[in-house]
C-alpha cells in the first residue's frame, strides 16, 4: 500500500472522504494535541496527545530502534534480545502514557462528537 492511501480519510459521522491534513492544539504546558479534522461536518480525529516527557520518550525509543536496526545483525542474540525486550517496554510505556493524556485532554461523548471545553479541553455537551 503506498502512502498516499494513509492520507485519505472516510468521516464516521458525514461519511465524507478527505485528504488527512495535521493541525496542533497546545494546551497549557508542553501537552500538544495532534489531530485532523473532516471538512464537511467538522468532526476533529485525534492522532496523539502528548507532552515533553512523552516527546522524550518517544525520541529515545526512535534512537534505540535505530541502534537496533543498524547494529543488531552483529549483535549476539542474548544482548539483541534483551534490546528487543527494552524497546517493547517503551512501546507499552509511551502507548500508556499517551492513553493517559488522550483521556485527560480529550473526551469522546457518547454520539463521537468532539468539542472543546473552555479550559481548553475537549468533551461533548
Amino acid at each position: 500500500m503506498s502512502d498516499e492511501a494513509y492520507k485519505i480519510a472516510v468521516c464516521d459521522r458525514c461519511f465524507g472522504t478527505f485528504e488527512i491534513k495535521l493541525e496542533e492544539r497546545k494546551y497549557e504546558g508542553s501537552v500538544v494535541q495532534q489531530f485532523f479534522r473532516c471538512p464537511g461536518c467538522g468532526k476533529e480525529y485525534t492522532v496523539i496527545v502528548t507532552d515533553k516527557k512523552l516527546r522524550d520518550k518517544i525520541e529515545k525509543r526512535r534512537r534505540l530502534a535505530s541502534m537496533i536496526r543498524a547494529y543488531g545483525k552483529s549483535m549476539n542474540e542474548a544482548a539483541l534480545e534483551r534490546k528487543l525486550r527494552e524497546l517493547d517496554a517503551m512501546k507499552r510505556n509511551i502507548q500508556k502514557r499517551a492513553e493517559n493524556l488522550k483521556e485527560r485532554y480529550v473526551k469522546e461523548p457518547d454520539d463521537g462528537v468532539w468539542e472543546r471545553r473552555n479550559d481548553g479541553q475537549r468533551t461533548g455537551d
